[in-house]
């Protein structure tokens, strides 16, 4: 039993007010015939699950977010609080993305995967923005004018160094990013851009917030994100057309450099925290 069914058997056994939901599907490539979603209460976290199905009713994908007290987060990024836990499993694949930021949890499949694949059934993205606080950035959207180039220093912060950092500038439909690989452990980190450029805002990226209720901190990113990326995980280049992104990769060649931030860590926002958060620290 993978992982994400696991949980979500353990969640309908011992949680309360549990709600579920099945969904129809188009033919597509997976053979994913139906979805099937359920929400409860487990330990004082919120789960939601949605299941994919094959027509004779095989699990075929899963995808899991919980909301609540991860109990890693505290190792795997500074900060305190509750956070969210996405995981996607697919066959093989396993992609699991943590994060503080439990407003709005940006979600982009890395290219050419079958996690990608999952996520082009526009039911599954569709569901997932309907139901829970996870925002899809659809597979096609990253071979739609992306550029990306090395990272410029006035993006990170001094410390720790951004490992092979890569910027993608999705101006064409206002996604922008930072991924680079952090040295003390070797994951996988991702932030998420104001498109505005702005700092301190709410997730509208324009509107007026106050200390760590903001979603945007002091340097206009969003909360990280640490995605498991493996072992030995790298930043690599990919290409459609004149499109080209990053993202990590398991397998391919050292493209960006390691950068040194500018940026002073354990800043906040106006508002709250008067000696500073480290909330939008990684």
């Amino acid at each position: 039993m993978t992982r994400a069914i696991y949980l979500w058997a353990l969640a309908m056994g011992a949680s309360c007010g549990v709600e579920g939901d099945r969904i129809a599907v188009e033919d597509n490539e997976l053979g994913v015939a139906a979805l099937e979603t359920q929400r409860a209460a487990a330990e004082g976290n919120q789960l939601f699950t949605l299941r994919a199905l094959s027509a004779a009713g095989e699990d075929l994908a899963s995808v899991q977010l919980t909301t609540g007290a991860i109990a890693d987060l505290p190792a795997l990024l500074p900060g305190e609080g509750s956070g969210s836990e996405l995981v996607v499993i697919v066959g093989s694949e396993h992609v699991r993305v943590v994060s503080y930021e439990t407003e709005r949890l940006v979600f982009q499949p890395t290219a050419d995967s079958a996690v990608a694949r999952l996520f082009a059934i526009e039911a599954v993205s569709a569901t997932l923005e309907r139901e829970t606080s996870v925002a899809v950035i659809a597979p096609e959207v990253a071979e739609a004018a992306y550029s990306a180039s090395n990272c410029g220093a006035n993006l990170l912060l001094t410390s720790p160094v951004a490992n092979q950092c890569c910027y993608s500038d999705g101006y064409a439909h206002s996604t922008f990013y930072t991924i680079f690989i952090r040295p003390s452990d070797h994951k996988v980190i991702k932030r998420y851009r104001n498109p505005t450029g702005l700092g301190c805002r709410a997730s509208d990226g324009v509107s007026a917030c106050s200390g760590d209720l903001c979603y945007y901190g002091p340097y206009a990113f969003a909360r990280a994100q640490v995605i498991d990326g493996g072992s030995n995980p790298l930043i690599k280049t990919f290409s459609s057309g004149s499109s080209v992104w990053c993202d990590q990769a398991s397998t391919g060649t050292v493209t960006y450099p390691n950068v040194t931030g500018t940026n002073a860590p354990g800043v906040g926002c106006p508002g709250g925290n008067p000696g500073g958060s480290t909330a939008w620290d990684y």
